[in-house]
């Protein structure tokens, strides 16, 4: 009976370290997705100004600037912050973000075309092949 409850014993501890390491691997795995989602918000937030300054620019001279410094924005790469290794403005006002690995997909990109639709009020369309999961936490 003393060896029975032994073993009982140590079946139940080893069940119970099971238990707490898939607990404690699932809360790192959370953790890790949060701060990947944070950074890519952070990233579509400074798009935001970046989008701002390409309407400015298409408001005053009735065509889209088709580069940073055309727009009157920094480098690319001026815009490094956590996840995104740069903005740039392309041909046709579009918006391009590029990431790095802390994004979860290393040189995932963002991109935003302008849209002009004045009557739906959208101005922007969003698009990315990189972060098919991207509506789900960052809806347009």
């Amino acid at each position: 009976m003393g060896k029975q409850r032994i073993v009982t014993i140590f079946v139940l501890i080893i069940f119970l370290a099971v238990i707490m390491s898939g607990g404690f691997w699932y809360f790192q795995k959370q953790k890790a997705n949060n701060a990947r989602i944070a950074a890519i918000t952070d990233a579509l937030q400074l798009a935001n100004n970046v989008q701002g300054k390409v309407l400015q620019f298409y408001f005053h001279h009735g065509t889209f600037p088709s580069s940073n410094s055309e727009a009157g924005i920094l480098k690319p790469e001026a815009y490094q912050l956590k996840a995104l290794k740069s903005i740039t403005v392309k041909q046709g006002g579009q918006i391009w973000l590029h990431f790095n690995k802390e994004s979860g997909v290393d040189n995932g990109s963002i991109f935003f075309i302008p849209k002009m639709d004045f009557k739906s009020q959208k101005l922007w369309e969003r698009r990315s092949d990189s972060f098919p999961d991207l509506n789900t936490y960052c809806p347009e």
